[in-house]
Parts: C-alpha cells; structure tokens; sequence
C-alpha cells in the first residue's frame, strides 16, 4: 500500500510529532508498505544536508503554498490542490495521512473530499485543542478556528490521542464514527535497555548521587516550566537535595530562570538533537530517562504527551496534572501521581513524595511499566495499517 504522510514540520526537528511520523514510516516501510513522507522543500534540504539515512522516500511540497494560503484562501486552496494533483499523479497513494488540523489537514481534507481519496488527519494536540489562559492553541486565531470548523467535520477520519481530542471534536460537529482513538506508540525494548548511569551523568555534568527529577519538553507555555521552578525553589528552601534535567528545546534560558529562584547548580537543561544512527528518541534522551530517579511534566495541556510514555516505559515513576491530554493518558492513582494543573503547592507534595519515600517509588515504578506496555509500536502499527485498508475499501464501495 502506497501511504502519504504530509506533514507541515518534520526532521531535522525532534519533538514528538515529527518523531511519531518518523518512526510511523520506518515502521510502516519495515511490514512491507510504501511511505512517502510530504515536506517543505526547505525541510528535504535540511534533511539532505545532515545526510540521515532514512529508509522512506521523501516528496516536498513548497511552502511558499501557505504563505500564499494566508494571503488569500481562494487561490491558496486552488494551489494547494494542483500540488496535491501532481503528488498523486506520481505517486498513486492509495490513502492520505494528514499531520496537524491546519494548514495541511484543512487543505487535504477540502481536496480528497472533491477527489474521492481516502484520506485522515492526525491531530497533535494544541492544533485542535487550546488552554486560552496561556495562549497555547492555533484555534485562538478566529481565522484558522473557521477553517478548522469547516473542513475538519467533512475528514473520512480523524485520529484521536485522547478523551479531550474527541471531546473536541465533538464539540465541532464530528460524528463519533469518524473518529478513530490511536495513541502514541513506544519501542518498549529500547527503552528497557540498561546503561552506564555515572557515566551518562558525568558528561552531562550532573551530581552522580544526587536524585535526579527529570523533565522533557520544549520551552513553551504549555509546558509551565516556571511552576515546576517554584515547586524546586521550595524543595531547596526546605533543605531537600535533588538535580533537575529539563531536556527540550530552548530549555537553556531555563537555567538563568532558576538561578534567579537560586537554583543555581540544581537544574539543567539541555536539548538532544539527531544522531547518526537515526533511532528517534535519541540514544542521549534514553540515557537521561534510564539515569533519572523520577519524572515530572507540569502542562497545562497535551494531546498525548511523548515523553510521559517514554518515560514510563523507561520505568520512572510519574508525576504529571490533571491538563487536557495528561488526564486522558494517566489513570490518577493508578498509572502515576496526578496533581491539579496550576497547583504548585500540591506540585511542591508530589516531588516530596517521591524524593522521600522509596517505597512509593518502587510501587509507581512497577505501575508505569504496566501502562507503557499497552503502547508498543507492534500494536499501534497494525492499528494504523487497518485503518488505511479500512479507508480503501469505503472509498471503493462508494464509487462502485
């Protein structure tokens, strides 16, 4: 089966969509498939020029079309539509897989629906939903909100990562069999790998006893990095003992807000790009999960967050909020320590928790594995290569 992936951001960028889609089509391609991936020309260069070695084929897509989108949607849209001609003429995909509501799952939705194409659209997270309090969302924009609302409901099918995505699409008036739940996925043997702990500390610089709280993520509002700042400012003032690694990108600005809370010498942040080998998450980042005693993720809002998996499957204990996507994910109590998102006081009680007492450690270490291994890549790929049959033969009886 020939499979489009078209996708707005790919690598050499390394947050948990452009890994997702990565690893979707290494996979795909490994069980015998075609994937093409879909980027900005701009991207394929880049991709080109690091030399990875990627197992797919790539195809661009100007990006010059958006810019041109922007300015006016009715000759965007009539651009947009000759580039996805040329593709499929190419390439005779048999099924369209969009990344993101806008601007490529608007703009191949309008299109495959004209076309008879099989088509879905993966959403990310804060492309559909938002947390208006912290302006973290595309749909604030009241112009893309009305794209969204309009071509969105008329997809063949739309993925869901979580209870509040489906909510969301609900509340846009799509039907409940359009929507299919297919959660992030995670290589379970990688992340099971043992490693050298002091050694990945000392280059990392890190104290080689100290407990070690880890966060991964970009610096970005969603994230509430200045919460989990306070909530470490407290744990010092307290006289407690412990490091932080943030791992993101443009997590170092991090570092000069925490010496202002007089962190200094406890947090670090540092970002793990690509590697040689191409296996995504980095061989660094599973590293710093292997070498951590505890995990953290204060957002506000996920679609389904990455590293809360990763970091599960790597056994760490947890501790996130109850944030849209967060919630949806970890089974409060069960899974891990769920705390109200904005809390810092009940924050500052979870880390004290699991700084302090190793018992519950070990307890929520034993649970986290437990959850990540409903989520290994076998199981969510053959759910995705159902779906795209599935999308075929209802496109066929259609037209018969």
């Amino acid at each position: 089966m020939k499979i489009a992936i078209f996708t707005p951001s790919f690598l050499p960028k390394v947050s948990g969509a452009e890994i997702f889609h990565h690893n979707l089509a290494t996979q795909l391609k490994a069980a015998g498939e075609e994937p093409v991936v879909i980027v900005p020309r701009k991207t394929r260069e880049a991709i080109r020029e690091k030399g990875l070695p990627l197992t797919y084929e790539l195809d661009v897509f100007p990006a010059n079309v958006w810019s041109l989108f922007k300015r006016s949607e009715r000759l965007g849209r009539l651009a947009v539509a000759w580039h996805l001609n040329r593709l499929q003429r190419r390439h005779r995909f048999d099924v369209w897989h969009g990344v993101m509501t806008y601007p490529t799952g608007i703009a191949l939705v309008e299109w495959a629906e004209r076309c008879g194409i099989p088509h879905l659209v993966r959403c990310a997270g804060d492309d559909i939903i938002a947390a208006p309090e912290r302006g973290v969302g595309l749909r604030l924009d009241p112009r893309i909100d009305a794209l969204v609302q309009k071509w969105l409901p008329r997809a063949q099918r739309v993925i869901s990562l979580s209870d509040a995505i489906t909510q969301e699409y609900g509340r846009i008036g799509i039907a409940p069999e359009q929507i299919e739940w297919i959660p992030n996925a995670v290589d379970l043997p990688r992340f099971q790998q043992p490693v050298d702990r002091a050694a990945f500390r000392a280059n990392v610089g890190l104290d080689p006893d100290a407990f070690l709280f880890m966060a991964v993520g970009r610096n970005h509002p969603q994230k509430n990095y200045p919460i989990l700042l306070e909530a470490m400012a407290q744990l010092q003032r307290e006289g407690r003992k412990f490091q932080l690694l943030i791992v993101g990108r443009d997590a170092a600005v991090l570092e000069q807000a925490a010496a202002e809370r007089g962190l200094s010498g406890c947090v670090m942040a540092r970002e793990m790009g690509l590697e040689s080998g191409m296996e995504l998450p980095p061989r660094k980042l599973l590293e710093a999960y292997r070498s951590a005693d505890a995990f953290v993720m204060p957002s506000v809002l996920e679609g389904f967050s990455s590293a809360l998996l990763e970091a599960m499957a790597a056994g760490l204990p947890v501790i996130t909020t109850d944030g849209p996507g967060c919630r949806d994910f970890i089974r409060d109590g069960q899974d891990a320590i769920m705390v109200p998102r904005n809390d810092g006081n009940a924050l500052t009680t979870a880390l004290r928790t699991l700084l302090e007492q190793p018992t519950v450690r070990l307890d929520y270490q034993e649970r986290a594995r437990r959850r990540a291994a409903m989520f290994d890549w076998p199981v969510i790929l053959e759910r995705y290569r159902t779906l795209y049959q599935t999308l075929v033969r209802e496109r066929r009886s259609t037209k018969s």
